[in-house]
């Protein structure tokens, strides 16, 4: 139904620069191998393809919503091509930054 919440997309809190090490770019960091080192003795993955950047203003904050000890089921709409929901950002705590939840909203 329009208007209504449909999930709330969770996870890992990422920078550009963490992302780039971690999963598109030539800047790993030795942290790097050990962080892909415990997820895959976890068994998650480490692809990438659960990254959501979900402010395209703000080009430093990403959701890596790979790790299914922190996401939740919202990182499977991230893969749709039709848009059928916006996200509407809360905040949901006054700490610098603010914690933010983002919240899929039917169209």
């Amino acid at each position: 139904k329009q208007g209504t919440c449909v999930g709330i997309y969770e996870g890992e809190t990422l920078s550009r620069r963490m992302v780039m090490a971690r999963y598109w770019g030539p800047d790993e960091t030795p942290g790097d191998d050990e962080w892909a080192e415990k997820r895959l003795n976890r068994v998650v993955g480490v692809s990438g393809d659960y990254i959501f950047q979900p402010d395209p203003t703000n080009n430093d904050r990403y959701i890596d919503g790979e790790d299914f000890d922190v996401a939740n089921w919202c990182r499977f709409m991230n893969h749709g091509f039709d848009l059928e929901c916006v996200v509407l950002h809360l905040a949901v705590s006054q700490s610098r930054p603010p914690l933010l939840r983002n919240h899929f909203i039917p169209t």
